[in-house]
C-alpha cells in the first residue's frame, strides 16, 4: 500500500456503499492530477492532490473560489524561515525535516528519515550543483515522500489542469464528470487487489503485493528566475 492514497475501486466503495460522496470519472481525476497510473493495473487517488483539487472548492463568485487548505505550506513555511535561502544542504533540510512534525500529526517529530529518503534528498542536490533548490518541482516531490497526506506531488508543467467539472465537460466534450453507478461498480468488480471470500462468506484483504514506494520523476522544474531546468542524469 502505498502511503497518501487509495485504490480507486476503494474510492468508488465508499461512493456506492456509504454516505460518502467520491464520484469523480477517473478521466478527470486524471486531468486534475489526483490520479496516481504508475502500477496501471490498479490506479490510485493521490489523497493530498483530490482533497485540494477543484471539485472540493466553493464557488464564492465568478471572481474567486475557497479551496482546502494546504497544509503544506505551513511546513515548507517553517523551512523557508529556518533556512533563511533560497536553497540548502541536503543535510540541513534533513535535520530541519527530521524534526518537523506534520500538521495533522500523520508524521510524528522526532523522527529518523529511512534511507531513501536520504537518498532521494542526496539526488535533487546532486542535481542542482550541491545543493537542494527549496522553490523546485523535485523538492515538492521529496516533500511529498516526507509528507504524503499532507504535501501534494507536483506534476510537471502542463500535464494537468485544473478545471471546473463545467470546463472539462466543455472541452472533452463528456456529458457528466461524475462516474456512473455501473461505471463504478464496474471498477470494484475488476479490482483485483479488494477482497477474497474466506469460509462462511467472510471477506479479507487480499495481499497482491505491488511496490509500496511512491513514484519518482527526476525532472526538475525551477521558480527562481535565472535558473534553467536541469534533468537527472
Amino acid at each position: 500500500k502505498k502511503p497518501g492514497r487509495v485504490r480507486l475501486a476503494h474510492f468508488y466503495s465508499k461512493s456506492l456503499y456509504s454516505h460518502w460522496r467520491f464520484t469523480e470519472k477517473a478521466d478527470y481525476l486524471r486531468v486534475l492530477g489526483a490520479l496516481d497510473e504508475s502500477e496501471p493495473q490498479s490506479p490510485q487517488v493521490i489523497v493530498s492532490n483530490y482533497i485540494m483539487a477543484r471539485p472540493n472548492c466553493l464557488e464564492a463568485s465568478h471572481l474567486y473560489a475557497i479551496c482546502c487548505r494546504n497544509e503544506c505550506e505551513d511546513m515548507m513555511g517553517h523551512l523557508e524561515t529556518n533556512i533563511g535561502s533560497a536553497t540548502a544542504p541536503p543535510k540541513r533540510i534533513a535535520e530541519l525535516v527530521a524534526a518537523l512534525p506534520s500538521q495533522s500529526d500523520t508524521a510524528s517529530a522526532p523522527r529518523t528519515l529511512s534511507g531513501a529518503l536520504l537518498s532521494r534528498l542526496d539526488q535533487v542536490a546532486a542535481s542542482n550543483g550541491g545543493v537542494v533548490p527549496l522553490h523546485g518541482r523535485l523538492f515538492a516531490q521529496w516533500m511529498h515522500h516526507a509528507y504524503p497526506r499532507e504535501c501534494p506531488y507536483p506534476h510537471e508543467v502542463g500535464s494537468t489542469s485544473p478545471q471546473t467539472p463545467d470546463e472539462w465537460m466543455s472541452q472533452t466534450g463528456h456529458k457528466d464528470s461524475q462516474a456512473s453507478q455501473d461505471e463504478m461498480r464496474k471498477a470494484v468488480a475488476a479490482d483485483s487487489c479488494g477482497i477474497s471470500w474466506g469460509l462462511g462468506g467472510v471477506s479479507q484483504p487480499k495481499d497482491c503485493g505491488g511496490d509500496s514506494e511512491l513514484p519518482w520523476n527526476a525532472n526538475e522544474e525551477l521558480l527562481q528566475v535565472g535558473h534553467a531546468p536541469q534533468a537527472a542524469p
